[in-house]
């Protein structure tokens, strides 16, 4: 199974991107697909959206990201996702 999939996805177009806007959601591409599954992304895609969000945030001084922890609890299926970052209320800690 593993390996026609593989071949399966080497031989479709390669997009130039990962996320497609979609009005206010992103519809991945093949390229955010799971080598595994032909019907769940790999974890890197969903992960580089939710950190594009945080660094989207307003912040009172300038801040970088400088580490990122993501937990997958189940895969993520192939749809459309939101990228949504509230700013945090009231001092960190």
């Amino acid at each position: 199974m593993a390996g026609r999939l593989a071949w399966r996805l080497l031989t479709l177009p390669s997009p130039e991107v990962i996320f497609e806007p979609d009005g206010t959601l992103f519809r991945p591409t093949v390229a955010a697909l799971s080598p595994w599954s032909d019907e769940a992304l790999h974890g890197g895609p969903p992960a580089m959206l939710l950190a594009r969000e945080i660094e989207r945030v307003a912040s009172d001084q300038p801040m970088i990201i400088t580490r990122m922890s993501v937990e997958l609890l189940r895969p993520t299926g192939l749809r459309s996702l939101a990228g949504r970052a509230p700013r945090p209320q009231g001092p960190a800690g």
